[in-house]
């Protein structure tokens, strides 16, 4: 697992061709494995934070085994994220004003 992005160019959605794949843009780091399935959460003070699951077996575990993990994430001046690399297991994530 990792994390990649699609990114719709215009017209016809149902038309491949009109899409951009890039990435992976977050892979195993710091004794995360395997991360996936994420999605974007914003603060009300405007912080936005990548949301993903991950395990800390390094041959992968899809038996229950994996965590949720939140880190401070930011986009780039075109809109584009800008994923950050895995935290260590464990770090200590901020808690937003």
């Amino acid at each position: 697992y990792s994390l990649g992005l699609l990114k719709y160019l215009g017209g016809d959605p149902l038309n491949k061709a009109n899409w951009q794949k890039s990435g992976p843009h977050v892979t195993s780091a710091n004794g995360n494995y395997g991360p996936g399935h994420n999605g974007f959460v914003t603060t009300p003070g405007g912080v936005t934070y990548l949301v993903y699951y991950a395990t800390s077996n390094s041959v992968g575990d899809c038996a229950g085994n994996r965590y949720t993990a939140l880190q401070p994430m930011s986009w780039a001046s075109d809109g584009t994220p800008i994923f950050p690399v895995p935290a260590k297991v464990g770090t200590q994530i901020p808690a937003y004003s």
